[in-house]
């Protein structure tokens, strides 16, 4: 068993039309090493009144959009990488 993985499939469901449903849950650390790249992109791509496009201070946007926004998109990102290597494993 390899003890590295990024992640674990916790179920799996088959459902109508071939489709799959796969529950996968990975460490908080994971989405944390993604957090710096999504905020990087988030920020390269905000505007905001009073600020060039890509120029809003980190600090301003977190007040404005949250943590949470930034733990999303980190989310998504975490996923289209671990997406491959899932859909391997559960063929």
């Amino acid at each position: 068993m390899e003890t590295n993985k990024k992640y674990t499939i916790k179920n799996q469901e088959n459902l109508p039309n071939s489709e799959i449903e796969i529950y996968v849950e990975s460490p908080e650390a994971e989405l944390k090493n993604y957090r710096t790249e999504a905020l990087k992109n988030m920020l390269a791509e905000a505007e905001m009144d009073g600020f060039r496009k890509g120029k809003v201070p980190e600090e301003i946007f977190l007040k404005r959009y949250g943590e949470s926004a930034v733990l999303y998109e980190a989310s998504g990102l975490l996923i289209r990488t671990l997406l491959p290597e899932i859909l391997s494993e559960v063929k």
